[in-house]
């Protein structure tokens, strides 16, 4: 029997972007698929074009309650065996349901597939970018022992960039709504590994798209995202521990340089508004060094190299704290340091996770 592809799309005033959304889940070549579409409380005309398409899909309005809400809702509804949600602003390429299905039929024990994604602007057309660069490998295999030690230094496709075994999100849902009104897809990568292993689609399976407004990909350090960042990290490694034990993983290493270095960032930059009271900026120097030292994927050399940067924003004038966050945050930007760190980066072990002076999830 041909696996069941259910497709939830999200929106949230995303009207603009709406019905090319769909319209690309219609034009799917694979016949098995099941349209959602879930409106979050939408003060645009996003209503107006779901009801356009009434009888092609399960339509849900409901109250303006956040992404994990919009999540949950949909996949209430949802009969297929893998799920792919996708963002109101993306697009799946035709063939994406067929792919995901075929793979589907010879790994059917897989907790979730990744694919890569073409970035295109705001009206629809290619950047000739690939999210990740076609050079970089994606996640794949099996990731558990990652997600117990250093789960947000893991590389990770944004929400529609992903298919999900339904088995495995039916274990982990729903999504904690006041957890993750945003950012739910940290939720679903970070716990999904927990279950089984990661597979890796190399073919471009969907468009990203490119707005101005997408939640970590201003390219500038900024504060409140990155106060909410460390919120919703926290939230995902409570959600960590709490899955682990039955499954009788052990969590208690769980730290990541990623988390210590927002801390840390957030302690030098706007120490009055981090979002952690009891915090200091000896706990998150400790927590950084920690953090970098279990980085089993990684050589000595760059071990070392994270050690010192840590030390450097914890002691440096805040005018070079700022030229550190760029660097570490926006790796793209810091071209001859990133010929060093694929110098030291381990490669058996690359195809898993980042290099180490990474920044969040959706950055290669």
């Amino acid at each position: 029997m041909s696996a069941i592809v259910s497709i939830i799309i999200n929106n949230y005033n995303y009207g603009h972007f709406l019905r090319d959304a769909i319209e690309s889940v219609l034009k799917q070549t694979y016949s098995s698929v099941e349209l959602i579409v879930v409106d979050d409380g939408s003060t645009d005309d996003s209503l107006t074009i779901i009801h356009d398409y009434r009888h092609h899909c399960i339509a849900i309005a409901q109250e303006h309650k956040g992404q994990a809400a919009a999540l949950n809702a949909g996949f209430a509804q949802a009969t297929g065996d893998v799920i792919i949600f996708l963002d109101a602003d993306d697009q799946l390429h035709p063939q994406t349901a067929a792919i995901v299905a075929q793979t589907w039929e010879h790994h059917p024990n897989l907790a979730r597939m990744n694919y890569r994604m073409e970035v295109i602007d705001h009206n629809g057309k290619s950047t000739g970018m690939i999210k990740p660069a076609l050079h970089v490998p994606m996640p794949n295999g099996n990731l558990c022992n990652q997600v117990l030690h250093f789960a947000d230094d893991m590389g990770w496709l944004p929400t529609s960039g992903n298919a999900y075994n339904a088995a495995v999100l039916r274990k982990i849902f729903p999504i904690p709504e006041q957890d993750f009104p945003i950012l739910a897809d940290c939720y679903l990568n970070h716990l999904t590994p927990l279950f089984g292993d990661v597979i890796a689609i190399e073919d471009v399976c969907a468009s990203y798209r490119m707005h101005g407004h997408n939640n970590h990909e201003q390219g500038y350090v900024n504060m409140a995202q990155l106060r909410r960042s460390m919120v919703h990290w926290q939230a995902s490694h409570r959600a960590i521990h709490h899955f682990a034990a039955p499954l009788g993983l052990n969590s208690t290493n769980l730290g990541s340089v990623t988390f210590a270095a927002h801390r840390l960032l957030s302690l030098r930059l706007a120490p009055a508004l981090h979002p952690f009271s009891s915090d200091s900026l000896g706990k998150a120097l400790g927590a950084g060094w920690r953090a970098s030292l279990q980085r089993f994927d990684l050589r000595i050399p760059l071990r070392l190299l994270l050690l010192c940067w840590f030390v450097c924003v914890a002691i440096a004038p805040k005018k070079l704290v700022y030229w550190l966050a760029q660097q570490f945050l926006f790796p793209e930007t810091r071209i001859p340091i990133n010929a060093l760190l694929q110098h030291f980066h381990r490669r058996r072990h690359h195809n898993q996770t980042q290099d180490g002076l990474a920044a969040f999830s959706q950055k290669y």
